[in-house]
């Protein structure tokens, strides 16, 4: 009971120490940075939602007999939901979803996880400006300011982002869970590093 009653207290201590942070830096953010953080945060939660279900699938499959769909059956689809709410995201980023099937194409579906991590890596082209401008050593502050500014490289790394995403995804949603790799690939990794070391820069700065 000591111990229970220690950990509680712990869990109350950080939560208050959370509550008190500056969250409220995050809502003065310029609209691309807003866009930039809210995309990189939603391509890590779905891509930890989908590993998990894909964990849980491997966990509680039925045998190899009764999970084979017969001969002529089509698979069921899997995260169909998802899917769709990615492709309306995509549609509504200007020319979102013309670059993504140019992608598509492009790199073929041979490799999902190693074009995801490439699409990411392509990404960190946008995210230095992006860092760059929101910066306090930054010599325009004015330029940092304005949404015209920020908002172009916000939309190519929120696109990059999301063409990981899809990439992953894919891969999730699209192969047979026996021939996916158990563990989260490495992009998603980079994903949450990154945007923890962005949250910490925007609650941190003075």
């Amino acid at each position: 009971m000591p111990m229970l009653a220690f950990e509680f207290g712990a869990l109350e201590r950080l939560w208050h120490d959370l509550l008190a942070l500056p969250w409220w830096r995050f809502a003065a953010l310029t609209m691309g940075l807003k866009l930039a953080l809210a995309i990189l945060a939603l391509c890590v939660a779905l891509t930890a939602l989908a590993a998990a279900s894909h964990v849980l699938a491997r966990l509680f499959a039925r045998p190899s007999s009764e999970s084979e769909p017969a001969s002529g059956e089509a698979r069921p689809r899997k995260g169909w939901g998802l899917k769709a709410a990615v492709l309306l995201i995509l549609a509504i980023l200007p020319m979102g979803l013309t670059a993504a099937g140019a992608v598509y194409l492009v790199m073929g579906k041979a490799n999902w996880r190693r074009d995801a991590l490439a699409l990411f890596v392509g990404s960190l082209s946008f995210a230095l400006p992006l860092g760059w401008l929101a910066s306090p050593w930054f010599p325009y502050p004015e330029w940092a300011r304005s949404e015209y500014v920020v908002l172009l490289p916000a939309l190519g790394f929120s696109m990059l982002q999301l063409w990981a995403l899809v990439k992953v995804l894919r891969e999730y949603w699209g192969e047979p869970d026996e021939r996916v790799p158990l563990f989260p690939p490495i992009v998603w990794w980079a994903q949450a590093l990154l945007l923890g070391l962005s949250s910490y820069g925007v609650l941190a700065r003075g």
